[in-house]
């Protein structure tokens, strides 16, 4: 009803230019030297003077669309349109209150289409009629589009007399392509074809691909749904009628395609957007691209149509073309709405350059602070372009961020050594996720030990390891991993001894844990026994040797006096990489070794 209102009040503007006048002192319509009227024009004046005065008192009272107008108003105006039935005032108040009805349809309307099916030769109001019940209705208002139909079919019959450049017949014209629609969405595709056939013949060429983009619609509709049977005609096999809807729609695509694209042709682009979206459905891209490069020809800067390029691009997965587009659009001044920069951004990301698509959220940020939603392809782009230092605070600034993007903080801290900021991030992570399954859990708990140790947090590493050994007391992996924690630190060292000679029972030969009970021996200062045990572990890994025990085996040979086995086994340490050997701590044992 605001729409309504709104358009009513502009409405009157023009009607109080006529000569209905309000006496303000009476509060009653009055006619400055009103000639003598028919019994219609009679009515019409009354009706336009209730709207006039109803109209005036709104104005007055300042309530604008909040006032509903009251139905003896409309009942009367209606009445009036009865009466003068060519009435452009009378039909355009009528149109304004047929917008409105989207529900159950008032007794005036009814009653309006009852006298629309008695009087079919009125072409304009029934027209109207037609198209705003359409427009208001649902697709499943079978009645309400049946009555459109056949109101339509009479009118047409009423009037294709008419002259084929009359407003009439062209109001006909959009009438019966309406009507085709309707009948397709009824799967009556016969007489959709039929009328389809009737309006191409008679349409003037300037309204010709408006009524080929319908036919379209109509063509393509039929051809998913008419059936595929091929039927047989004195032993012929003619086409079945998916064929057949096939072929129309293929003709007048093509025919349509061909208007289009003469450069001569006065056409508003902007009518024709309905058949991009059609070809693109259809995979006919060469199509949709014509229809959306059409409004560019007199205007190359068009933003409206450099946006549906734009995303016409970006459907196609053509995303290098769609970010050269929005680059293009936030140039011209379409950056002031966060989608157009933050689509460009997106586009970059993409078509594959991060780097690039860095820069864009940046600009995008800098321009746009509260846009929160995008900051998830932000992070994305931060981590495939491997700046590491953006990803802690992008995420941070996401509301509630998704556990895939605490991982993602988790290793940008690990890989910035921040050990301490990674373990706390990771420990969020662990909790947030949804985990599938017991095994990957019991994985990622091992990695997190292991982050544990670099952030020097031995609490955490046994808050986590200890409920993992009361359930699985003898698995070996587990037994050797806290033992080794603690003869890393240097703590609980008999413990850490019973823990590996446990580990070493169930797995003997694994080198891991002989290079464990190595280092256990060498923080307890038996050089000799951890000289043995690393030997062990030497031999037992093959080659190449892991770079943490041969480095290991250079500091228990350094300790036994070994000077320069110690300094072939760190060389050697040096060989491959590991990011759990520190080539300047190597460097520095060699150096201080060698002087």
């Amino acid at each position: 009803m605001r729409f309504l209102m709104s358009f009513l009040l502009l409405l009157s503007g023009s009607l109080f230019a006529s000569d209905i006048r309000l006496d303000a002192e009476e509060g009653k319509p009055a006619r400055s030297g009103s000639p003598e009227l028919s019994a219609a024009g009679a009515e019409k004046a009354e009706a336009l003077a209730d709207f006039a005065a109803f109209i005036q008192g709104v104005i007055s009272r300042r309530d604008g669309g909040k006032t509903k107008l009251p139905e003896a108003v409309l009942d009367h105006l209606y009445r009036a349109l009865e009466k003068d039935p060519g009435s452009n005032e009378l039909m355009a108040l009528a149109g304004a209150d047929l917008s409105d009805q989207q529900g159950e349809l008032p007794a005036r309307v009814k009653r309006l289409m009852e006298f629309a099916k008695k009087h079919p030769g009125n072409i304009s109001l029934n027209v109207l009629l037609a198209s705003q019940l359409v427009r208001t209705g649902r697709k499943a208002d079978r009645e309400r589009v049946g009555f459109v139909i056949d109101l339509i079919d009479a009118t047409w019959k009423a009037g294709k007399g008419n002259a084929p450049d009359s407003p009439e017949m062209q109001r006909l014209l959009s009438a019966r392509m309406l009507q085709a629609l309707l009948l397709a969405s009824r799967e009556e595709f016969g007489k959709a074809d039929e009328v389809i056939g009737e309006v191409l013949e008679r349409v003037p060429e300037r309204r010709r691909p408006e009524a080929l983009q319908s036919a379209m619609s109509v063509y393509l509709e039929a051809q998913k749904k008419a059936s595929d049977e091929t039927p047989f005609l004195i032993g012929f096999l003619m086409e079945s009628d998916k064929e057949k809807f096939s072929r129309k729609f293929e003709e007048v695509s093509r025919e349509f395609i061909h208007l289009l694209s003469q450069p001569g042709v006065n056409l508003d682009p902007e009518k024709f957007l309905t058949s991009a979206a059609i070809f693109e459905r259809e995979g006919k891209t060469d199509y949709a691209l014509l229809v959306l490069t059409r409004p560019l020809y007199a205007n190359p800067d068009q933003l409206g149509a450099l946006r549906r390029l734009a995303a016409f691009y970006y459907s196609e997965k053509q995303f290098a073309n769609a970010a050269r587009l929005w680059r293009r659009i936030v140039e011209l001044g379409g950056g002031r709405t966060p989608m157009d920069s933050y689509l460009h951004a997106l586009s970059l990301l993409r078509a594959g350059d991060a780097p690039a698509a860095v820069k864009a959220f940046e600009d995008h940020y800098k321009r746009f602070p509260n846009d929160v939603k995008s900051l998830n392809q932000y992070v994305l782009a931060a981590w495939l372009a491997e700046e590491y230092e953006r990803i802690p605070g992008i995420v941070n600034a996401i509301p509630a961020p998704p556990p895939d993007f605490l991982y993602l903080k988790g290793r940008s801290e690990q890989i910035l050594k921040r050990y301490g900021d990674a373990l706390e991030t990771m420990l969020k992570y662990e909790g947030r996720r949804k985990w599938e399954n017991e095994e990957r859990l019991s994985a990622f708990r091992i990695q997190l030990v292991l982050l544990a140790d670099k952030a020097k947090r031995l609490d955490v590493a046994e808050r986590i390891l200890l409920p993992m050994l009361e359930k699985d007391p003898k698995n070996p992996e587990l037994l050797n991993l806290l033992g080794y924690l603690y003869a890393d630190a240097g703590v609980k060292l008999e413990k850490a001894g019973e823990l590996l000679e446990n580990a070493l029972r169930a797995d003997p030969k694994n080198p891991a844990i002989l290079d464990s009970m190595a280092w256990m021996l060498y923080r307890r200062k038996e050089f000799g026994k951890a000289a043995d045990y690393i030997q062990k572990a030497l031999t037992a890994g093959g080659e190449p040797a892991d770079p943490v025990i041969l480095e290991h085996a250079g500091d228990i040979f350094s300790a036994t006096g070994e000077k320069q086995k110690a300094l072939e086994f760190w060389k050697r340490s040096l060989e491959y990489f590991s990011p759990d050997v520190d080539p300047a701590r190597v460097l520095e044992k060699i150096r201080t070794t060698t002087r």
